[in-house]
């Protein structure tokens, strides 16, 4: 009978949600952005994942999906060599704890083993410091007058550019205004937005809480529920759609979704900046089009409130909640098909 191997169990405690930490451990994806000692690339081969690691390349599979926070993972450095990794996510408090055992097999010295150990250890903390920086929700120390601001980042299965992960929509604006050199680069960041034909169908209205007059003209073309949070933000926009291509008359049936990229060009600018831009299709279309004499063939979609995230603590309970709740989207599995509708993609299974 073979004797017992000696072990040594490596965990890190992590102010996270269990269930985020599995998701994002239990994607093979992730494993080169926390396991940098073991992990330089990762590719998927035949229901296996090809590991490149310092030592060579080495497959890799893991235990199914599960609902119990299993990750144990059979490592192949060779043909017909397996070696076993038992990890786990488990609850700790409010947060996780990460748990992997590592073994010292036969032929590894007792300084190959430590070796090993902490290495694990350092890809653990890694992987410690990498969820946390990207926790859903935490606040910092706003840049004027030391209030409280929130700031977000999601915490992806897939890597994504920093700027779609903190990008978000708050319903809290500090009062500090947009300077003017920040406003042309946010139009001007829409204004190269791609569009159909290069028709580019999007105008804007806008109004900044220095000119009073307009401010309140423009915000009255909110719905209620909005005018309530978005009179706080320091610049306002209502962005209209042309519907018609210029060349012939005809409909421009991309004209919304060109709008839209035009907005999400300005948004990114402005998180790049420093700034947050909410969206709302809570407005009153027909009065914008009474108040601003909108003419025909033209129609206003969507407000945009922009500035810098404020203290939420100053909203009603219900606004504050939302700001405080952290971002949520649905999984690729859910919207990305083949072969028919509501068949997820083997692309993104």
């Amino acid at each position: 009978m073979a004797g017992l191997l000696k072990s040594r169990t490596a965990s890190v405690s992590i102010n996270r949600d269990p269930g985020a930490v599995y998701e994002f451990v239990s994607t093979p994806e992730n494993l080169p952005r926390w396991a940098k000692a073991f992990c330089r690339s990762v590719k998927p081969s035949n229901g296996e994942w090809v590991v490149e690691t310092p030592q060579g390349a080495v497959t890799l599979r893991f235990v199914g999906k599960n609902p119990l926070g299993i990750l144990d993972h059979q490592v192949s450095p060779a043909p017909g060599v397996e070696v076993f990794v038992p990890m786990r996510v488990v609850p700790n408090g409010s947060g996780s704890e990460v748990l992997l055992t590592v073994f010292q097999r036969p032929e590894m010295s007792e300084e190959q083993f430590a070796e090993d150990v902490g290495l694990v250890e350092q890809d653990l903390d890694g992987l410690k410091r990498l969820l946390e920086e990207r926790a859903p929700s935490a606040t910092a120390a706003s840049a004027a007058g030391g209030e409280r601001v929130i700031v977000k980042r999601v915490l992806p299965d897939h890597p994504i550019h920093e700027l779609i992960a903190t990008r978000w929509s708050p319903y809290a604006f500090d009062s500090r205004p947009v300077s003017r050199a920040d406003a042309h680069s946010l139009f001007e960041a829409g204004r190269w937005a791609a569009s159909s034909y290069n028709e580019q169908p999007w105008q804007y209205l806008v109004a900044t809480r220095d000119e009073p007059e307009e401010f309140a003209k423009l915000l009255s073309c909110l719905v209620e529920g909005n005018q309530v949070w978005a009179k706080a933000a320091p610049l306002l926009a209502i962005s209209a759609a042309s519907l018609s291509f210029k060349l012939n008359g005809k409909p421009n049936k991309a004209a919304i979704h060109d709008l839209g990229l035009a907005a999400c060009s300005l948004t990114f600018e402005a998180t790049a900046r420093g700034l947050a831009v909410h969206q709302m299709i809570g407005i009153l279309p027909e009065r914008v089009r009474e108040l601003y004499g909108i003419p025909d063939g033209y129609e206003a979609v969507t407000a945009l409130a922009i500035g810098y995230v404020g203290d939420p603590s100053r909203l009603p309970d219900k606004l504050k909640e939302r700001d405080l709740a952290p971002r949520a989207r649905r999984p690729l599995k859910e919207f990305v098909f083949s072969g028919r509708w509501g068949r997820a993609s083997a692309l993104v299974g």
